[in-house]
């Protein structure tokens, strides 16, 4: 600024000194010669002065503008500087002095910023007018996704978290076998699963988590009444707690991450994330109990290429999280996944003899294993903040003739999707068909159809509420689902009907 000033001050001086002496000698030679040319020339002389003088008058005003102008931004930063909180005491060394700066509040911003550094000696000018710059609105998920956790070795070192999970329903059933009422008719208030957790991060590398799972005791399904205890029954009865998660993770990299204990499968957690609305129903492969959502073993997984390719593999004893064997064989499942754009894909398989390889006595007598259960995975979808759709499909051999010379079978798909009407309403919908051959030397195939429709209403962060219908028909037979046995003998037709209020917490 000064250097401008200097400048025109320089050029208006050096007009006055060109101009003065020659007004002085012409005045001169008029009174004097009264010369005619002399005098036009002279006139010439004047008009250059003059316009010079009116364009250095033109640059002090537009210099006067801009002196304005920066004034007012200076003023606007300082007022701003006012109102900001004081920062907060560095235990850094000292630096060297830096040209004094001031922060500039955002308008519009929605949540707490480090504040923006500008130095006033390189400051442009700023109308009094301009808009100042939009921050992007924080990221909104859709009423259905889970609250995300923070990954594994991003908490601070000596943190620890707790959690609580609840799936429960106020609902009406009716079930059929052959035309006639089943036991588990009624209405009722039921908690499904009730997750109990805590994880502490020891350092950068390594952690620790603890999850309990409290459910209804083994014989009883998730609907039907628990059994009384009687002088000839000692039948367990009310709720019972469970371990799904016990593990210790050490994190390489993102790469690369090992778990050791019970830990979470590479399938099904897998689908749950992608489908939603577990506390609505379990997914395909864990409705109809061909796979585990958790078991004890060595875990490894980790994520490739930032996030668009995933991978897990599982070696474990294969009885599920409720039950440790000791077994001759390991059981090994497996899982490759991509995502790019809002589209997911993903490959698995699992192999074993599901922790039935076990001795019958002291002297290790194992019983007898005549076939390994196989299953293999599919799943292909797109999600995003309005809507999503996915697939699941899956085959499976000999999950219930691992002990037994003869085979069974079981092929499954499922379609499921859902699209966000109003920022909390969310309508949702899903259909399952399987087919089960108990033993593929007699094939007389038992065939089941499920769908579920509902409005899910999303009030608060962390709590959905849902309004369900379900239907189950199976036909020429039964299969044992997570809603319980359903179906009757063969040439029959069993029937599931339950509608309802379904919902979730978590914190």
């Amino acid at each position: 600024m000064r250097k401008i000033f200097r400048t025109t001050a320089s050029r208006l001086a050096f007009a006055g000194m060109l101009v003065l002496p020659q007004l002085a000698h012409g005045a001169t030679q008029a009174e004097t010669t009264a010369s005619v040319g002399t005098q036009a020339a002279l006139a010439r002389q004047l008009d250059t002065a003059r316009n010079e003088i009116r364009e250095q008058q033109r640059e002090i005003d537009e210099l006067k503008a801009l002196v304005a102008q920066q004034g007012a931004a200076i003023a606007a930063l300082q007022h701003g500087a006012a109102a900001s909180p004081p920062a907060l005491a560095s235990t850094a060394p000292a630096q060297p002095a830096a040209p004094q700066v001031a922060p500039v509040a955002l308008a519009g911003a929605t949540t707490s910023a480090a504040p923006v550094v500008v130095s006033q000696p390189a400051m442009l000018p700023v109308p009094a007018n301009a808009p100042m710059p939009a921050t992007s609105p924080a990221p909104v998920l859709a009423a259905n996704q889970p609250v995300p956790a923070l990954p594994a070795g991003t908490r601070p070192v000596g943190s620890t978290r707790f959690q609580a999970i609840a799936y429960f329903n106020e609902s009406t059933i009716h079930q059929t076998s052959a035309g006639a009422p089943v036991a588990a008719e009624g209405t009722g208030f039921n908690i499904k699963r009730l997750y109990l957790g805590v994880d502490h991060q020891f350092s950068k590398a390594f952690s620790a988590t603890v999850l309990t799972d409290i459910r209804n005791v083994v014989g009883t399904t998730s609907n039907g009444n628990n059994a009384s205890n009687s002088s000839t029954s000692s039948t367990p009865v009310a709720r019972a707690l469970f371990i799904k998660n016990a593990y210790l993770q050490a994190t390489v990299s993102p790469e690369l991450t090992v778990r050791l204990g019970a830990a979470p499968m590479p399938w099904i957690p897998y689908l749950e994330g992608q489908y939603g609305y577990r506390h609505i129903e379990n997914t395909l492969v864990e409705r109809v109990k061909l796979g585990n959502s958790a078991d004890w073993g060595v875990h490894v997984l980790g994520d490739l290429f930032g996030g668009h390719l995933s991978y897990q593999v599982s070696a474990v004893d294969g009885s599920g999280y409720s039950n440790v064997n000791v077994t001759k064989y390991v059981d090994v499942e497996g899982r490759i996944s991509a995502r790019y754009a809002g589209f997911y894909a993903a490959i698995g398989g699992y192999d074993g003899h599901l922790g039935k390889s076990v001795s019958t006595t002291t002297s290790m007598t194992f019983l007898p294993v005549y076939h390994s259960a196989q299953r293999l995975d599919l799943a292909v979808g797109y999600k995003s903040r309005l809507f999503g759709l996915g697939s699941e499909y899956f085959h499976a051999k000999n999950f219930a003739s691992i002990n037994s010379t003869t085979e069974d079978s079981s092929l499954g798909y499922a379609f499921f999707g859902n699209v966000l009407i109003l920022p909390k309403l969310t309508a949702f919908g899903r259909y399952d068909w399987v087919r089960n051959i108990a033993r593929l030397d007699e094939p007389t195939p038992v065939r089941d159809h499920y769908f579920n429709l509902g409005l899910q209403w999303e009030p608060v962060r962390v709590v959905d509420l849902a309004l369900v219908y379900k239907r189950e028909a199976i036909d020429n037979g039964s299969i044992s689902t997570q809603n319980g046995t359903i179906g009757g003998s063969a040439g029959t037709r069993g029937t599931y009907n339950e509608v309802g209020l379904f919902g979730q917490f978590k914190f």
